[in-house]
């Protein structure tokens, strides 16, 4: 898995603090305090006036289709099967099946027999857009993701949890380190990619993980 920070706001406190001053009609000078004061009081629209662009490469379809349920404060532009020629796609083996000799085995046979289908409907003619069909979820696949704060924070609230999906999890994971690392405002902003369960203070899901007790217990 792949990132690569395409633009960003810079100093996206100072921006989310000016755009606030400007409406409560504060003088200049506490940007960054006002911004902090925003997040603490849960003031989300504000939030959106300062965005990361990025490209996700080498990373699978399945967590590309997932990104595509975060629809408020997201724009994305995923590979085209239509234009990119799938034939030898690379593919995610899951954690479970890499220990497992005889998954591993089964996985990568039938990852090479899908190959094998889409190379012989290509020599056939088959359009590309039609073979591409048999392309699996596992498959690396890459994506352009534009989000504001607003929408990043909540997707790290989602999926850090332990209960996403690994990959997912990944993602989460290698995303907050590159935000980290844009300036000191974005660091701070790193700081609270975290579960929802930190930020509630208790585990809001069916099956708890076992981190935080589950609400009224």
């Amino acid at each position: 898995m792949r990132i690569q920070v395409i633009r960003y706001t810079e100093n996206p406190l100072t921006t989310i603090g000016e755009c606030a001053r400007r409406c409560w009609n504060s003088p200049t000078g506490r940007e960054v305090g006002i911004a902090i004061e925003c997040i603490a009081s849960n003031h989300g629209r504000v939030l959106e006036f300062a965005d990361l662009t990025i490209e996700i490469s080498e990373c699978s379809a399945r967590v590309m289709r997932e990104i595509y349920t975060h629809i408020v404060g997201t724009s994305r532009l995923q590979e085209s099967t239509r234009y990119v020629d799938m034939a030898n796609f690379d593919y995610i083996v899951p954690k479970s099946i890499q220990k497992n000799d005889r998954a591993l085995l089964v996985y990568q046979k039938t990852m090479e027999n899908i190959r094998a289908g889409i190379r012989e409907l290509k020599e056939i003619g088959i359009p590309r857009q039609d073979y591409a069909n048999l392309v699996p979820l596992g498959s690396h696949s890459k994506m352009v993701l534009k989000i504001n704060v607003r929408a990043l924070l909540h997707m790290a609230n989602e999926r850090m949890c332990t209960r996403a999906y690994w990959e997912f999890r990944d993602f989460m994971s290698m995303l907050t380190d590159t935000v980290r690392k844009l300036d000191n405002e974005w660091a701070c902003i790193a700081g609270l990619m975290v579960p929802k369960c930190d930020v509630l203070g208790y585990c809001p899901e069916k099956h708890s993980c076992g981190r935080y007790p589950k609400r009224g217990d």
